[in-house]
């Protein structure tokens, strides 16, 4: 599914509220992760991405219609995941 990011073309940052902010505080909260919004340029929209002290976990990216949440583990990550209760 190719889904255009849905803050492509927005200069400014989006609110809390256009991110979804209760999904995001639900999983950041729950997990202690920490919350990141970038974007590289408005042509590529905004990202929210979730850390763990230096480890990305999560990026969200808006869409329209969806969002996609791509999950970045390494291998030792993935097998610790599995083992755990997040899963």
């Amino acid at each position: 599914m190719d889904a255009p990011n849905a803050f492509i073309g927005k200069t400014t940052m989006p609110t809390p509220a256009e991110l979804s902010a209760d999904l995001v505080d639900s999983i950041a909260n729950e997990r202690g992760l920490d919350e990141k919004r970038n974007s590289l340029k408005p042509t590529y929209g905004w990202n929210l991405t979730l850390k763990s002290k230096t480890r990305r976990i999560v990026y969200l990216g808006p869409c329209v219609g969806c969002s996609r949440v791509p999950h970045v583990l390494s291998d030792r990550a993935v097998a610790a995941a599995s083992a755990s209760n997040l899963l």
